[in-house]
């Protein structure tokens, strides 16, 4: 036997020589291993001890490599079954549908059929263990020769598995910080307009809540920056490294706001084709930033309630609690607490929500502001537009700015700048039209200094569907719709599910 490792082991690494990419090895890996033991699925994947969490990164298949991100929440029952074999370098599972880690595995990836599993355990530091897991479909398919053969080959195997996912955790991370930095370099720039001056209360506020992992609710009119708040103290929390989720309550149905939070499950009682995750699982470890919650209709707020209590979401035709851990930032324009007076919105709720609520002021209370503001959103607009031609403003513009009353605020600030910066061609910016009647143009027409336009949203729409419609459904994998655009597959469905897109109507 010793003999017999001592070659293979030579065979693996002769396999692997000369591959030059981390895709290439993963498919020498595969082949080698297909060759000594029954599997139709490689995975590789991050065991998070302290959160419960299997986060499967690879899957390797007779057909393509698949660079996945799942994230898996175990139950009680299944994360006691995944700790109590930590110190086995190599498992045997003769039966997943047996074992509480893999059921909860079979249930998250909709798997009915009997399968078995042999996985590789390696450490990586306190908390996280690198798992490698041999899958095949049928019943008690691995021997303790198996087991023995794995052992010998234990330390190549997880040696090489852990370079390469090494090396693609170094590629996504330097992915996610690009796309991260050019979207706070176009959502907030590089600071807040105004934290030192009209927004330093606020800014305050936000420095002594952030740190503490309660809930905050953002309180003021439409297109005050509530949003751009959020962000700030997402990224002045100890959750700065986790993603922050936005939802806007008031934009989904009623009938669809229940699966679109706690997620729903593959199945006739859903008309799902598969199942998804809902917001609240999408933030797990980092923070939902949920506008407009006074939206929400009452059924609903109870749910919520019991989610925001329990830190459990139940999906939507599905049988058991998944935990999640959120720090939840709501915003709303209206008075909470007035609606609760007419039975509008519950109590219950808004003393969840009102733990730490913070006030924004209108722009009309802090017009010393606007001047730095104007500026800085006439810089950004001009990059975003890459114009031909540098702007400038007028001697009287500021003065035109700061005597406006601002129904609007920033979001009607911005439209203002951006509109005067199109139609300017260079010429000096002034604001004389300015009253105390919003510049808006008349409904169903289009100013006629501006092209018929379509907007963002649709663009998107029929950009999705147009890739999915060449990728004949196909979400991930190579030809896939994420790849076609450029993105990672879970962003994409996002994308599909806050747009309604379904691929079965798509292509039908």
């Amino acid at each position: 036997m010793i003999h017999d490792i001592d070659k293979l082991t030579e065979q693996f690494s002769l396999q692997i020589i000369g591959c030059s990419d981390p895709e290439q090895a993963l498919i020498a890996i595969y082949q080698f291993l297909k060759n000594h033991f029954p599997m139709n699925l490689l995975n590789v994947l991050i065991h998070d001890t302290q959160r419960g969490i299997f986060h499967y990164r690879i899957a390797v298949t007779d057909e393509r490599v698949m660079i996945v991100d799942e994230k898996v929440k175990l139950s009680t029952e299944g994360r006691n079954a995944a700790l109590q074999t930590l110190n086995t370098a190599v498992q045997n599972i003769p039966n997943t549908k047996q074992n509480p880690a893999t059921t909860d595995v079979a249930h998250y990836f909709s798997v009915k059929e009997n399968g078995s599993s042999l996985s590789l355990t390696k450490r990586i530091d306190g908390s996280h263990f690198l798992l490698i897991g041999l899958f095949a479909w049928g019943v008690g398919l691995y021997s303790e020769i198996h087991v023995q053969l794995m052992k010998g080959l234990f330390h190549s195997i997880t040696s090489v598995m852990q370079n390469i996912q090494w090396q693609l955790e170094v590629h996504s991370e330097k992915k996610r910080l690009i796309t991260e930095n050019r979207y706070l370099r176009k959502r907030i720039g590089y600071r807040i307009v105004g934290e030192e001056t009209g927004l330093q209360e606020v800014m305050d506020q936000i420095k002594h809540a952030a740190p503490l992992d309660i809930p905050v609710l953002l309180i003021g009119e439409t297109g005050v920056g509530k949003e751009v708040l959020a962000h700030a103290i997402h990224q002045r929390s100890k959750r700065a490294t986790q993603q922050l989720v936005s939802i806007n309550c008031a934009a989904i149905p009623d009938t669809l706001l229940e699966s679109e939070l706690f997620g729903s499950e593959k199945g006739e009682s859903t008309d799902e084709l598969e199942s998804k995750q809902g917001y609240f699982e999408q933030a797990d470890g980092g923070s939902l930033y949920m506008d407009e919650i006074s939206e929400i209709s009452l059924m609903a707020q109870i749910k919520l309630l019991r989610c925001l209590q329990t830190m459990e979401v139940h999906h939507v035709g599905g049988k058991r609690f998944v935990s999640v851990d959120v720090r939840v930032i709501g915003a709303t324009n209206r008075d909470l607490e007035a609606m609760v007076e007419k039975g509008q919105f519950r109590q219950d709720l808004w003393y969840r929500f009102n733990v730490f609520p913070i006030r924004i002021p209108p722009l009309r209370e802090r017009k010393a502001d606007i001047p730095d503001m104007a500026l800085y959103y006439a810089r950004i607009k001009s990059n975003e537009m890459n114009l031909p031609y540098d702007f400038s403003f007028a001697p009287e513009s500021m003065e035109q700015l700061q005597n406006y009353h601002w129904p609007g605020n920033i979001r009607e600030l911005q439209n203002v700048i951006e509109r005067k910066l199109i139609i300017s061609q260079g010429k000096p910016l002034s604001f004389y039209e300015l009253t105390d009647t919003p510049i808006t143009p008349p409904p169903n027409k289009t100013p006629s200094s501006l092209p018929d336009f379509p907007i963002l949203d649709k663009v998107i729409i029929q950009h999705v569907r147009k890739a999915l419609l060449l990728s004949k459904g196909r979400v991930e994998g190579p030809g896939g719709a994420a790849e076609l655009l450029g993105t990672n597959p879970s962003t994409l469905r996002a994308r599909m599910r806050k747009y309604g897109i379904k691929i079965n109507r798509l292509l039908s």
